[in-house]
């Protein structure tokens, strides 16, 4: 349907399924691509969640010479067709756990899963539980979706979100990584649940 920049180094692909398909996916899970002229397949966590469905949305960031980054800035037109499979991976919302307070830690574009995972409690019925988002980039120019952030802030006042910049941080902004402005008493409950996604050092 359309490719949006929305950061220096960050698209918004969304797509629309074809009449007749559909795919059944958990937050938090991953999908292939195969990237038209290149022969090569890239994988992407959706944004959205079952309910946008038939559109999916996906978050991606450019890399210089990189095969989905240059169709995407060369040659993406709206109608084009991509032929997708999945979903796939072990990472995604436990359903199990939503009443435990949770911790998201996202950086570079690991607010997609993440994102598709607020939604999903944001969705479920009952109590919300208490939520925090640590998400951060090298500088301001490389955030992006901070005003869906924000947003999801005034549905949910129980989410918290605190946004990290290594260099350069603007008023608001914490300047570290998402993991270092994590605190102790974040852990307000020993049923805590947590979820990474980002750079493996991050992660790490």
């Amino acid at each position: 349907d359309s490719v949006e920049r929305i950061a220096s180094n960050v698209v918004r692909l969304t797509l629309e399924l074809a009449d007749g398909d559909w795919l059944d996916f958990r937050p938090g899970q991953f999908v292939q691509i195969e990237v038209p002229g290149f022969g090569v397949v890239r994988s992407y966590s959706p944004s959205s969640t079952l309910s946008n469905l038939p559109k999916l949305e996906l978050l991606i960031r450019l890399l210089p010479g990189g095969a989905m980054s240059s169709y995407l800035e060369e040659r993406a037109q709206a109608e084009d067709v991509l032929t997708l499979s999945g979903p796939y991976g072990a990472f995604f919302l436990r359903e199990e756990k939503k009443r435990a307070p949770h911790i998201f830690v996202a950086g570079g574009t690991g607010p997609a899963p993440i994102l598709s995972m607020i939604d999903a409690l944001h969705q479920s019925s009952g109590r919300k539980p208490p939520m925090l988002l640590n998400f951060g980039c090298a500088t301001p120019d490389a955030l992006f979706c901070l005003d869906d952030i924000e947003l999801r802030q005034q549905w949910l006042p129980s989410l918290e979100a605190r946004i990290c910049v290594d260099r350069e941080p603007e008023p608001g902004m914490h300047q570290g990584s998402p993991v270092s402005v994590l605190r102790e008493s974040d852990v307000s409950s020993a049923d805590t649940v947590a979820y990474l996604c980002g750079p493996q050092p991050m992660i790490n």
